[in-house]
């Protein structure tokens, strides 16, 4: 390894656990004071996340989608698969994004099984145009639903699910909606049904970056549990790209009959 110039050698210290010395000290400390004003005007972190989302976007479609990006989602209709998942299921995407998942699980389980909700009606604009244009998925083929809280409430009387998947949802998601996620999750699945999801592990209760939380997992499964859920880790799908980081948890949660 080579000498460190002077001038990383100062801002190594700097950057601290962030990306740089600009983000930690202007950026990062201008999306928290934005993240007061919403909270103190009445808002909430959808509020607040929405509007990030959506600015992303409009900077993204400037630029295409990645390969890596978007066949790294053929490996959660695998994990699905594996865990049970078949042709006519329903399946629930929380946080669908730019419905790269659904890219894969549409042609699989069947024109009208799947409902994917967003809090950012621009990336499901921009995966909308993904799903038609080259694969050719009609809008009539899926449903999509912008929620504005993590009750669900916007999902009210719908047909329940086999599966609920929610891919790098917890990941951004304060712990008062992780609890309200949860519980909302238990009403709209069948008394089989799974819900497999993703969050970031960490030795505390943590907000890093504005939009980056992680729960210790002694906590996040009490919650689970709580919520009336049996919790286990499925460590056999390290080796698939969205869940290889260590602190990553791909964990699949099934109703517990009451005592």
């Amino acid at each position: 390894m080579g000498h460190l110039s002077v001038r990383e050698i100062i801002a190594r210290p700097l950057r601290g656990r962030y990306n740089s010395v600009r983000y930690r000290f202007l950026t990062l400390p201008s999306q928290r004071t934005r993240l007061v004003w919403y909270r103190l005007s009445g808002r909430s972190w959808i509020d607040f996340y929405r509007d990030y989302m959506d600015k992303n976007v409009a900077q993204l479609n400037e630029r295409p989608i990645s390969d890596t990006y978007r066949n790294a989602a053929k490996d959660h209709l695998d994990v699905l698969k594996e865990l049970g998942l078949r042709p006519g299921h329903r399946v629930l995407d929380v946080g669908c994004g730019i419905l790269r998942t659904a890219l894969y699980l549409i042609p699989y389980i069947g024109p009208g099984n799947y409902i994917g909700t967003e809090i950012s009606p621009e990336r499901v604009a921009r995966g909308r145009k993904l799903l038609l244009d080259p694969s050719g998925i009609s809008p009539q083929a899926y449903k999509t639903v912008i929620i504005n809280s993590n009750e669900l409430h916007e999902l009210t009387g719908t047909q329940l699910f086999d599966y609920i998947w929610a891919n790098s949802v917890f990941t951004h998601m304060p712990f008062s909606d992780v609890r309200a996620l949860l519980r909302a999750a238990k009403s709209l699945l069948k008394e089989e049904g799974q819900f497999v999801f993703t969050y970031t592990a960490g030795e505390h209760v943590a907000q890093t970056k504005i939009k980056d939380f992680s729960y210790p997992e002694a906590i996040f499964r009490k919650e689970c549990e709580a919520a009336g859920f049996k919790y286990e880790v499925l460590t056999q799908f390290k080796h698939l790209t969205d869940f290889g980081h260590p602190r990553t948890r791909l964990v699949r949660l099934v109703k517990v009959e009451p005592v």
